[in-house]
């Protein structure tokens, strides 16, 4: 007997498995259940969506603002957008600024077999730099969180002063 209700059971879960399966599934032409997205705009594709770390005065640790800018065939370029938006400060409040004013990115150099970044900034990053260890940590982790996060084939960034 007890053989008969362990194969009822068996028998049961089989068949509520494969309606279940037949009625989430997609069918044999490829429509899925859910609506497909639309193709982007030339617009779209023009723009990436990048994450700017910053302090946060309040909880004192970094905070990820998103902003969208233009998208440029070079990853060198990118990077210069990236710094140039990092270097404008936070849109947020009670987020803080953390590139001192009239600092430039001289140039951005990769070696991406390693997965290395080389910023090279001008002397205001450190002239210009409020100073004290915690202003100058946020600097340094602001702007290898901004590579690193934004350009996932970067894993280390090396920051040149001229």
């Amino acid at each position: 007997m007890s053989k008969f209700i362990t194969l009822v059971l068996i028998i049961s879960i089989v068949i509520v498995s494969a309606i279940y399966f037949a009625l989430h599934s997609p069918n044999d032409k490829g429509d899925t259940l859910q609506t497909p997205p639309s193709p982007p705009t030339l617009s779209q594709e023009r723009k990436q969506l990048i994450t700017l770390f910053f302090p946060d005065s309040n909880s004192g640790l970094l905070v990820g603002e998103e902003r969208e800018i233009e998208r440029y065939p070079v990853i060198t370029d990118q990077i210069k957008e990236c710094f140039r938006q990092l270097n404008q400060g936070p849109r947020k409040p009670g987020l803080s600024p953390v590139i001192p004013a009239a600092t430039e990115l001289k140039e951005v150099f990769l070696d991406i077999d390693n997965g290395i970044a080389y910023v090279d900034f001008s002397p205001e990053i450190s002239t210009n730099h409020p100073g004290g260890i915690e202003a100058e940590l946020f600097t340094i982790y602001a702007i290898i969180n901004t590579l690193c996060h934004n350009f996932p084939a970067i894993k280390k960034v090396q920051i040149l002063i001229d």
